[in-house]
C-alpha cells in the first residue's frame, strides 16, 4: 500500500497541447520547457505522466479540434488527470495580409477547450514575446485578452510575455534563429517563467 512518502502514491497524468513552443523546436537539449516540467516534477518527489502533444504552426482552433481525440485514451479515469494548454503565436501570425486567427476567435477556442475537458483540470500559458515588432504587438494584445477572458471563465493562466518581451537570452536567440524559437537558454527562460505557477497547479489535489 502507497505511503505519503511513496513517490508513486500519486498517478498524475498531463496532457501538453499547443504549438511548436510546447514541442520544443530550437532546443538541442530536446526537453523544451515540458520536458523541464516533468523532470522538475520528479526531483521534487512526484513522477508526472506528461504526454506532450504539440504541433508545429498550429492555432488555438488547431489544438482545439483535436483536442477531444489526443487527451481521451491518455486520461484514464480514476487518475489525477491534467491538461496544459500553450498557444497563441500563430494566432496573431498574419497570412496574405489577414491575421490566421481573430482575437474573438481565440478566445472562443479557450472556452470551448473548457467545455470540451469539463471536469478536468484546465490550465493555459500564453503567448510568448517575438522579435518581430508587429507581431509582437499583437501578441501582447492577444496575451491581455487571454488573460482577462481566462479569469472570467475560470481557467488559470500563465503569462510568458511581458517576462520574456525584450529579454535576454530569449531574444537573442530567438535573432540568430529562426526568428521565432530560442536555444537552449531561451527555453531555460521561459522554463523559469512557468515554473513555479504550473508546479503549484499540477500538485493540487482537485475534486
Amino acid at each position: 500500500m502507497a505511503t505519503p512518502t511513496d513517490p508513486f502514491s500519486r498517478d498524475i497524468r498531463i496532457c501538453f497541447l499547443g504549438d511548436s513552443f510546447v514541442v520544443g523546436v530550437g532546443d538541442p537539449s530536446g526537453l523544451g520547457w515540458v520536458g523541464r516540467a516533468i523532470a522538475h516534477a520528479a526531483t521534487q518527489g512526484t513522477p508526472v505522466t506528461g504526454y506532450n502533444l504539440g504541433v508545429r504552426a498550429e492555432t488555438s482552433r488547431d489544438v482545439v479540434r483535436r483536442l477531444r481525440q489526443e487527451t481521451e485514451p491518455r486520461l484514464v479515469q480514476g487518475k489525477e488527470l491534467r491538461v496544459v494548454l500553450s498557444l497563441g503565436l500563430n494566432d496573431v501570425t498574419v497570412d496574405a495580409g489577414v491575421q490566421r486567427v481573430s482575437t474573438a476567435d481565440t478566445l472562443a477556442a479557450i472556452s470551448e477547450a473548457g467545455t470540451l475537458l469539463e471536469g478536468t483540470p484546465v490550465l493555459f500559458v500564453g503567448p510568448p514575446a517575438s522579435t518581430d515588432p508587429e507581431r509582437n504587438e499583437r501578441a501582447r494584445e492577444l496575451n491581455g485578452a487571454m488573460r482577462e477572458h481566462c479569469a472570467t471563465v475560470g481557467i488559470p493562466f500563465i503569462s510568458t510575455f511581458e517576462a520574456l518581451d525584450g529579454a535576454n537570452p530569449w531574444c537573442d536567440e530567438v535573432a540568430r534563429g529562426d526568428g521565432i524559437h530560442p536555444g537552449l537558454a531561451g527555453y531555460d527562460q521561459l522554463y523559469a517563467v512557468v515554473r513555479d505557477d504550473l508546479y503549484d497547479w499540477t500538485m493540487q489535489t482537485f475534486e
